[in-house]
């Protein structure tokens, strides 16, 4: 609650979180979305006990951070940037048991627990690899089943689907659905907004240190943008008028069917009035479809309506 942190430098001062307050339920999927710098990772930061706030107040399963920092390692886990805390010359099953070891925890009901963890991360049949020769997409799974070893009350994870393929942003979209209805609460940071609309239940989206929305993800999605407006060219095309559509809150997806700008409408008869704006753009265009509620959309619009982000870690 009001969570406030500040880094000072002699030259500058950068407000990272501002009266940052918030509560999450167990069995929930909370997402925590904003540009970066925007004081997402310092939020977590200051939860965990990894840096110290300035004031505010911060209970993790009824414990601060500060004041009680084992009860808070013991019943939290995380993945922050990447699988950087994994060791890579140790075996899937080897990084585990170690951070097990770190936790207190030793005999059978490890040796149980990370079979488990190897069954529902798809890691069983690397179990005894390194993790230096495996995929990203692999290691990102150790790091997660590493953060799990001691079943923790409250999971973090940070951007869990940066460079993996579309099969395990699938199977880790499906365990972050499942270790929330076993009770627990995961916290979700991230850029993949499609990953956020199927796996969270609540979003807040921070800005400058502070929030700007909390709700559910349909909920915002639904109070900012009614359409979207798809433009599709074909791929490597520069549309003349892109800085144009940028000003109404347009973003870029690559679908790999060529490149489709995707425009927020207040309505769909708004539609004609930017088919008007396309001028010299209109020959190269591919296809031109209304579609329904997008919350990457909706999401760019909410952060573009704030104004433009300073630099905050």
């Amino acid at each position: 609650e009001d969570l406030r942190k500040t880094y000072r430098s002699r030259r500058q001062q950068t407000v990272a979180a501002d009266g940052v307050s918030f509560e999450g339920d167990a069995g929930m999927v909370l997402g925590i979305l904003g540009p970066n710098g925007s004081g997402k990772t310092t939020t977590i930061k200051s939860i965990l006990g990894l840096i110290r706030r300035d004031s505010g107040s911060v209970l993790l399963d009824g414990y601060d951070p500060e004041r009680h920092p084992r009860e808070v390692l013991a019943r939290s886990g995380a993945v922050l940037e990447g699988a950087r805390n994994i060791y890579w010359r140790l075996t899937v099953a080897e990084n585990m048991r170690y951070y097990a070891g770190i936790r207190g925890l030793s005999g059978r009901a490890v040796s149980a627990r990370i079979d488990e963890l190897l069954d529902a991360l798809g890691l069983q049949e690397r179990r005894t690899s390194r993790v230096g020769t495996l995929s990203r997409g692999y290691q990102q799974r150790c790091a997660i089943g590493c953060a799990l070893v001691h079943d923790p009350r409250v999971v973090f994870l940070d951007e869990p689907t940066l460079g993996l393929d579309v099969e395990s942003r699938a199977a880790t979209r499906e365990a972050v659905r499942r270790w929330a209805a076993d009770g627990r609460l995961v916290v979700v940071t991230s850029h993949d907004m499609a990953f956020v609309e199927r796996s969270c239940d609540r979003a807040l989206v921070i800005r400058n240190g502070r929030i700007i929305a909390d709700g559910s993800v349909g909920a915002l999605r639904d109070s900012l943008v009614t359409h979207t407006l798809a433009l599709t060219f074909p791929s490597g095309f520069e549309p003349v008028s892109l800085s144009a559509l940028t000003a109404r809150g347009a973003h870029r997806d690559h679908d790999g069917q060529g490149e489709t700008i995707l425009v927020p409408l207040d309505h769909p008869g708004q539609a004609y009035e930017i088919f008007g704006e396309l001028r010299g753009d209109r020959d190269a265009l591919v296809n031109m479809a209304v579609r329904d509620n997008d919350f990457e959309t909706a999401f760019m619009r909410l952060l573009k309506d704030h104004g433009a982000d300073r630099e905050a870690r």
